[in-house]
């Protein structure tokens, strides 16, 4: 991972501002792996905030729930509540709601495990005119990164995370970052960039 200018403020649930990698995440692996292959992806409207979410698996099987919570309590040294756990396939010309964002109507953490390893990963973005790396508290600055969303030009990439299969990137949810590539590649279950994420508190 790439970085820069680390903030070294510390959230509540335990988490530095700089997003932790870990490798090798789950020993459970190779059978999500195999679950992913087979599993239905599909349009998802989230709950929390009423947007519509393409190539979405909510079905994961509890032997995975079970290791992620048991991974993050002990990342973190403290028990932490992994309430939303879910698949996401984004093959070659996905549109998403919204690229740059945060996750923090979704909870205070959030991992993200690669499942794939070709390219791509996870970019930390700062709003350029703004100076913002982490969820507005203005509403005029809530509205025009909510517009700038779409335009990368906006954004500056602060950090990367590269993608690679079975490694976690855990951060703060309020940070802004953005699925790498945008648009995500290929072009099924086996070949296109694919993620487990997971919320926490």
């Amino acid at each position: 991972m790439e970085t820069s200018s680390w903030h070294n403020s510390r959230s509540s649930v335990g988490l530095s501002s700089k997003p932790r990698v870990i490798d090798g995440f789950l020993q459970t692996y190779p059978a999500l792996r195999a679950y992913a292959d087979t599993a239905q992806y599909a349009d998802y409207r989230n709950p929390a905030d009423g947007v519509v979410y393409p190539f979405i698996c909510t079905d994961i099987p509890d032997e995975t729930r079970t290791e992620v919570q048991q991974r993050l309590d002990a990342e973190l040294k403290r028990p932490v509540q992994a309430h939303t756990l879910f698949l996401r396939l984004s093959p070659a010309g996905v549109r998403v709601p919204h690229a740059v964002h945060t996750d923090n109507s979704m909870g205070r953490g959030s991992l993200m495990l690669y499942l794939t390893d070709k390219e791509g990963g996870t970019g930390f973005a700062e709003h350029r005119a703004l100076r913002l790396r982490s969820a507005p508290t203005d509403d005029g600055d809530l509205i025009r990164t909510t517009k700038d969303a779409h335009d990368m030009g906006n954004w500056r990439l602060w950090a990367r995370c590269g993608a690679r299969e079975n490694r976690a990137c855990i951060f703060p949810a309020e940070l802004f970052h953005v699925a790498l590539p945008v648009g995500g590649y290929g072009w099924g279950k086996q070949d296109a960039r694919l993620v487990l994420t997971a919320f926490f508190d």
